[in-house]
């Protein structure tokens, strides 16, 4: 009788823990799929002309009942879009479902910096005032939102965009035009879901007869080489002056290479130049997470996670769970262990259960600036982990497109929820 008893005590308490993981999950997807309809319908347009196919940065709610979309830095942005797809992606596949219709939002995603490569010359004056020629060769700039944008969105009443910015003030204010340079921050977060493109998305997948995975590697290695060209110094090829924002990208020349490798199958492209002397030592020093600014310290982590520069794979996710304690980046060990496939993580269990809780603590409103802290920014994996916390009150609110929670969740889940 007593073995009975304990027998269905044993089974009541599976179910319990069965209905609750059932609810959880539940939760999660609810979560997602209320995040990823507001993104299709409130902040991106899904095609390829002007504007098409980049999420901005954010909404802005001001006092006088005027609301305000911002494209700023927006290639950093877009390469979490990219993540967001590619994630979406290889659930979607490995768990049998339709994948057609994120394939095709991918391959827009991804002709986004095609297009911002073959325009960017035409953009910026030589020193005798004649526009550059178009050409596709790396250099990209940051979006090209015009004022006719604003008719994409409900209730908009001004756009800002670092294209705009600069086309505003024209050739007689370059240091308003070069805001919209390529820099090599930018470069970085793009690479980063650029990557996460040809890891997830199969070989074959193709899209109006393109395959989308090499087409992310091409555009991927092909900045790499741009900003490899000179000596690892970025110019802007039409005025001939280093870009305004991040020109010099020795020290980070190391982590780009590897990166170039990952992109490339694991094998180094032909002809790229070597990396500056100092940089690989340099990425050994960076191990100890103590780097004094927040956006640098983002940067290390991403070339670290793309590019497995710390070592052994094993050694490099310890580095980046090291880091992910120090400043509250989640994301960079878990996107590491799916890129190079690490099995043995550390605390895998525990960081489970922290991550599985971030995200379950998290609804709509957290993507404003006045709502619950953690998720009201940006994106918290370019912020400091100082500003995780609630804003107080002011006379204008921000919304966010939620892209660093939806990469979470489903890097959480192709990890954890085989």
């Amino acid at each position: 009788m007593l073995l009975l008893s304990i027998s269905a005590l044993v089974v009541s308490n599976s179910r319990q823990v069965n209905a609750q993981v059932k609810s959880d999950s539940d939760s999660l997807q609810y979560l997602y799929e209320t995040l990823r309809t507001r993104l299709k319908n409130e902040f991106v347009f899904v095609g390829n002309g002007p504007g098409l196919s980049i999420a901005p940065a954010n909404k802005t709610y001001f006092s006088n009942k005027k609301v305000q979309v911002k494209y700023a830095d927006n290639i950093t942005y877009h390469g979490w879009y990219l993540s967001t797809l590619a994630t979406e992606y290889a659930l979607l596949k490995r768990d049998g479902k339709p994948t057609g219709e994120t394939l095709k939002e991918l391959f827009y995603a991804i002709q986004v910096v095609h297009r911002l490569d073959s325009i960017a010359e035409t953009f910026y004056y030589d020193s005798l005032g004649r526009r550059g020629n178009a050409e596709i060769n790396g250099f990209f700039v940051r979006d090209d939102i015009d004022t006719t944008f604003k008719s994409k969105f409900k209730n908009v009443n001004r756009i800002d965009s670092d294209y705009l910015l600069g086309e505003s003030f024209g050739k007689d204010h370059p240091k308003y035009q070069r805001d919209n340079e390529m820099s090599q921050d930018q470069a970085i977060h793009l690479l980063f879901g650029l990557t996460l493109v040809t890891h997830y998305v199969d070989s074959a997948a193709e899209y109006q007869g393109i395959k989308v995975a090499a087409f992310a590697r091409e555009i991927g290695l092909r900045i790499i080489r741009y900003i490899a060209a000179d000596k690892w110094m970025i110019y802007n090829p039409v005025t001939g002056l280093p870009v305004y924002r991040g020109p010099d990208a020795r020290l980070f020349s190391y982590g780009f290479r590897k990166t170039a490798k990952k992109l490339n199958g694991g094998k180094m492209p032909d002809k790229l130049p070597p990396a500056a002397f100092f940089s690989k030592p340099a990425s050994g020093i960076m191990t100890s997470g103590l780097t004094p600014v927040f956006f640098n310290r983002t940067m290390i982590m991403i070339l670290a996670t793309t590019g497995n520069t710390w070592g052994p794979k094993q050694i490099t996710n310890r580095f980046l769970a090291a880091q992910d304690i120090m400043w509250k980046k989640e994301v960079f060990p878990l996107a590491h262990a799916e890129l190079y496939g690490v099995k043995h993580t550390f605390s895998p269990r525990l960081r489970e259960k922290k991550i599985k809780s971030m995200l379950l603590h998290m609804n709509p409103d957290s993507l404003s600036s006045d709502g619950p802290g953690g998720w009201n920014n940006s994106n918290r994996w370019l912020e400091s982990h100082k500003k995780y916390k609630p804003h107080g009150p002011a006379n204008r609110r921000s919304e966010f497109p939620g892209l660093d929670y939806m990469t979470l969740h489903n890097l959480y889940r192709l990890r954890f929820k085989k």
